[in-house]
């Protein structure tokens, strides 16, 4: 019995030191935030992410065979909402 007593505390002392080190863990160390302005490119597909103008983020997808373009908004709460997908030159005003 006291065997399995010494194993329960190290056990315990284990998981309260591994506690401890990711609250200090939480506390000191600041990562930065991701960056959300960068553009990807393919032969069939450009992909670029923007700050849009209510704060929450854009995704564009544009399929260059097709040449049609994706809108996708993350926002917080919500999750990836896909807004909308058109020709690449109506969005733009282009017929």
């Amino acid at each position: 019995m006291k065997n399995n007593n010494k194993i329960n505390n190290a056990t315990i002392f284990a998981l309260i030191c591994s506690a401890m080190a990711l609250l200090a863990a939480v506390f000191f160390v600041n990562p930065s935030p991701a960056p959300a302005d960068f553009a990807t490119k393919d032969r069939d597909y450009q992909v670029v992410s923007a700050t849009v103008q209510n704060g929450s983020e854009g995704l564009y997808i544009l399929d260059n065979r097709t040449g049609l373009i994706a809108v996708f908004l993350y926002e917080p709460g919500k999750g990836l909402i896909h807004k909308g997908t058109q020709p690449i030159a109506a969005a733009f005003g282009m017929k």
